[in-house]
């Protein structure tokens, strides 16, 4: 009886220390062949170059939801946990004004999708819905939609991207003290990982 259970645990002990071993090896196959992307840092108004399509930070506002609510006649349709309907002091909005730089003679198509806004605690992707309140004023309908910007050949647009943070999202010493130079964009096209400080 001892024998026979000595002999199971040694089946189990090697059969666990497979399955990690194979682990381990799988784990560092897949970390050499996608090593970590290499970081780029940029600062506003430096131009990023990505082939056909350029790219270039013009600036970086943070407002109030107040001053968004009354300036753009915006309600934000979010809610608290207990179902109240978020107010103008619960969240703020980091906008960058990003100049879409078409390099060639042909018609381009750049995804904004891939732009996030980010601290050290927080990061976030557009805000799909204050995304067209900021850029109403061009009439192009593909600004509706910031998945996809259009370029027509050698076209350079401005574009407002959106980034909504809520209260909640942060503790409260932290929300009383955020300010522009808290935040950086980043764009991962890997290998590269481009980052571009806000301040």
């Amino acid at each position: 009886m001892k024998k026979k259970r000595i002999i199971i645990l040694v089946v189990l002990f090697l059969f666990m220390f497979s399955i990690v071993s194979c682990s381990i090896i799988r784990i560092s196959y897949i970390n050499r062949i996608f090593p970590d992307p290499v970081i780029k840092s940029h600062m506003i108004g430096e131009i990023i170059t990505g082939g056909n399509v350029s790219i270039c930070i013009d600036e970086a506002e943070l407002y109030n939801g107040d001053e968004i609510e009354s300036k753009y006649n915006f309600t934000n349709p979010a809610q608290n946990e207990d179902g109240t309907r978020i107010t103008g002091d619960q969240f703020k909005v980091l906008t960058i004004c990003l100049s879409v730089i078409n390099n060639t003679n042909e018609a381009q198509e750049i995804s904004l999708a891939q732009f996030y806004a980010e601290s050290l605690t927080w990061s976030n992707g557009i805000d799909a819905q204050l995304f067209p309140v900021f850029n109403s004023d061009n009439k192009d309908t593909d600004y509706l939609d910031p998945q996809r910007i259009e370029l027509t050949p050698n076209q350079i647009k401005k574009v407002y991207l959106t980034y909504t943070m809520f209260h909640f999202q942060f503790n409260p010493i932290e929300w009383e003290k955020i300010k522009i130079d808290n935040f950086d964009l980043s764009l991962s096209r890997y290998p590269v990982k481009h980052i571009v400080t806000l301040c």
